[in-house]
């Protein structure tokens, strides 16, 4: 009988030309012990079935179950992506697919992790099932950050993902920095949108500058964090970073945007001092002192063309012709109005 059949199966195989591969299940992270599986499921039921949440996984109902279940693989696989965030090892994991699993996003309702194609689709499931509406956060939002989770679905969700928004959501400083501007203003809920847009100008503003500013470091140590900036003894490639990053041709610079930094500078440097104060890092707070003197003796040779350029902007354009034209129609027409 064997020998009959085995002809018989070839040709069909010959005919459909359809063979079925088998599937190669993907390891994933345990999320009580850490370690690699192929089967997670049955690698819980059998090594953790001691614990709580397995215990009472296993009383539900097949539905349930099969939705805890799921839980315990997405809970894995967010602390495995947290220790490999914590030691800067680009090797993550997510739900559907292991392959550049690094530009994937994380929802913040069930803590999964999807690519940004997929997540509008993941979305509308999760809103069902838990009733709340999941957020796109970037993946370096997994790390314990002292901000606020309205501060990241608002403000560090919302960034490009460029080189300078990965430098808004990754930045330690900066990202402290737009979480104190974000709560300073956000007593206002008429300008809600105002705010938003404001806290995130600033934010870019600061990490362009700091991407210009890691460029004039190469040929020393590149800085890491933006706070670097803060040095007095690299105030000149902080200078160099702003006359480049501020020019909008060969000689033409945009002297508003000039402006805008020097004030920017300064806040960013208080916010710094304060959180150098709160740590109790008195000689690092003292250091800020210090770069906001020699920063500020350099104001003249390095904002005193932007200021000019502003005034004398404004005063053209206060001089107009067409404006003083205009402005003598408009009275004519009051006087002609009084005196009929």
């Amino acid at each position: 009988m064997k020998q009959n059949l085995i002809p018989d199966v070839v040709p069909q195989l010959e005919k459909t030309g359809k063979v079925k591969k088998r599937r190669s299940r993907i390891p994933r992270p345990c999320t009580f012990c850490g370690t690699m599986q192929t089967n997670l499921h049955r690698h819980i039921v059998l090594k953790h079935k001691n614990e709580e949440v397995v215990q009472h996984a296993m009383k539900l109902p097949e539905p349930e179950r099969r939705t805890a279940f799921a839980s315990l693989k997405k809970n894995g696989i967010f602390k495995y992506n947290k220790r490999q965030m914590q030691r800067n090892v680009v090797d993550y994991h997510a739900e559907r697919t292991k392959k550049d699993a690094s530009k994937c996003v994380w929802c913040s309702s069930c803590h999964g992790f999807y690519s940004r194609s997929f997540f509008s689709r993941h979305r509308r499931k999760c809103t069902a099932h838990s009733g709340t509406a999941g957020v796109a956060l970037p993946m370096r939002t997994i790390l314990p950050l002292s901000v606020s989770d309205e501060f990241k679905e608002s403000i560090l969700a919302k960034f490009r993902n460029d080189e300078v928004g990965a430098v808004c959501y990754s930045d330690s400083a900066i990202i402290q920095f737009g979480n104190k501007q974000y709560e300073a203003h956000k007593g206002k809920p008429d300008k809600q949108m105002e705010v938003k847009k404001s806290v995130m100008a600033d934010m870019r503003r600061l990490a362009s500058v700091f991407r210009e500013f890691q460029r004039q470091c190469e040929g020393d140590d590149i800085p890491k964090n933006s706070i670097e900036m803060l040095q007095r003894s690299k105030y000149p490639q902080l200078e160099c970073a702003i006359r480049t990053y501020t020019l909008s041709g060969s000689e033409d610079f945009r002297a508003g945007l000039k402006c805008t930094l020097n004030y920017l500078i300064k806040k960013f440097a208080k916010v710094c001092k304060g959180m150098h104060l709160v740590n109790g890092s008195d000689e690092k707070a003292t250091e800020i002192d210090n770069f906001l003197v020699v920063f500020q003796l350099h104001y003249h040779s390095l904002f005193s063309d932007a200021t000019y350029a502003l005034n004398r902007n404004r005063q053209v354009k206060l001089r107009r012709p067409e404006s003083l034209r205009l402005m003598r129609m408009l009275r004519n027409l009051e006087n002609t109005h009084q005196r009929g």
